[in-house]
């Protein structure tokens, strides 16, 4: 006959788990505060390339993840912000693929040919050493290596 369960032991088996429970849905509603306090700041239109290609993005996505841009786009207005900015030197093609890397922190491969999928990661790579992005330089750089091979 098999001695009976301790009740106790099953109630301290219980507890840690209990308390990692708790410390993941703390990290996940912190985290769940942040992206849609990010997602309910106000959105700015930037213009790119000799054609002024239309892009909106999130300040705070923005500015969080590529500090240049909080400083390029701070004003004395009222809002604190500019509405807009332009960026004619700039690949409307490389900055596209730098926004799906805010939202989505990946980089997707461009659509097209080899060579202009080489020459739109070569844009994202610039794009990112112009403007002091390092995690998206990196990234950018493993991505196209990747993609060479």
């Amino acid at each position: 006959m098999a001695p009976p369960e301790d009740p106790n032991a099953a109630a301290a088996d219980e507890a840690p788990r209990f308390s990692q429970c708790v410390a993941i849905l703390f990290v996940f509603i912190l985290l769940s505060d942040l992206v849609f306090r990010q997602l309910a700041s106000p959105t700015v239109k930037i213009l790119v390339g000799s054609r002024n290609r239309e892009f909106s993005v999130h300040l705070d996505v923005i500015c969080r993840k590529a500090p240049k841009f909080d400083t390029m786009l701070k004003d004395d207005s009222p809002t604190g912000h500019k509405e807009s900015l332009t960026l004619p030197n700039d690949s409307s093609w490389g900055f596209g693929l730098f926004i799906t890397w805010l939202y989505h922190n990946a980089i997707e491969e461009p659509a097209g040919s080899v060579i202009t999928a080489h020459s739109t990661l070569l844009d994202l790579v610039r794009f990112a050493e112009k403007y002091d992005i390092s995690e998206l330089a990196d990234s950018a750089m493993d991505f196209l290596l990747k993609f060479w091979k």
